[in-house]
C-alpha cells in the first residue's frame, strides 16, 4: 500500500512538472510572434497534451486522496482550488479561441493577451502550490 502511495505521489509530481513544461512551451509559442495561423497550429498540437496532463494530475491526486482515506488538509484544499482555477481558465480560453477569426486582428490580439495571462497564471499556480504543498 505504501508503494502505491509513493508511486502515485511521484507520478503526480512528474505530471505537474510536465504541465509546467508544456505551459512554458505554449507561452513561448504565444510570445514568439509568428503569424496567427502558425501559432494556432502549434497551440493545437500542444494543447491536447496540456489537457491530458491536467487530467492526469486530477487522476493521480484522486488516487492519493483515496489511499489517504480522504483526509482533507489545507494543502489538499489548496491543490483542488488551484486545479479548478486552471480548469476554469482553460474553458474560458477555449471559448475565446473559438470566437477568434483568421481575418479579425482584434480578436486574435484579445486571444493572445488572454492566453499569455492564462498560461502565466497556470505556471505560477502550479509552481507556488507545489512549493507550498510539498515543503510543508
Amino acid at each position: 500500500m505504501q508503494d502505491m502511495i509513493e508511486m502515485s505521489i511521484m507520478l503526480h509530481v512528474v505530471f505537474i512538472y510536465a504541465m509546467v513544461f508544456l505551459g512554458c512551451i505554449n507561452l513561448y509559442f504565444i510570445l514568439r510572434g509568428d503569424g496567427f495561423v502558425n501559432f494556432t497550429k502549434k497551440i493545437k498540437f500542444v494543447s491536447p497534451q496540456y489537457y491530458m496532463m491536467l487530467s492526469a494530475i486530477f487522476f493521480t491526486g484522486l488516487i492519493v486522496l483515496g489511499v489517504s482515506r480522504f483526509d482533507m488538509t489545507w494543502s489538499i484544499a489548496l491543490m483542488i482550488i488551484a486545479w479548478l482555477l486552471i480548469f476554469i481558465l482553460s474553458i474560458k480560453s477555449f471559448k475565446i479561441y473559438k470566437r477568434t477569426h483568421i481575418k479579425n486582428i482584434d480578436s486574435q490580439n484579445a486571444y493572445k493577451k488572454f492566453a499569455i495571462k492564462k498560461y502565466s497564471i497556470d505556471i505560477f499556480l502550479l509552481v507556488i502550490v507545489s512549493i507550498i504543498s510539498y515543503i510543508w
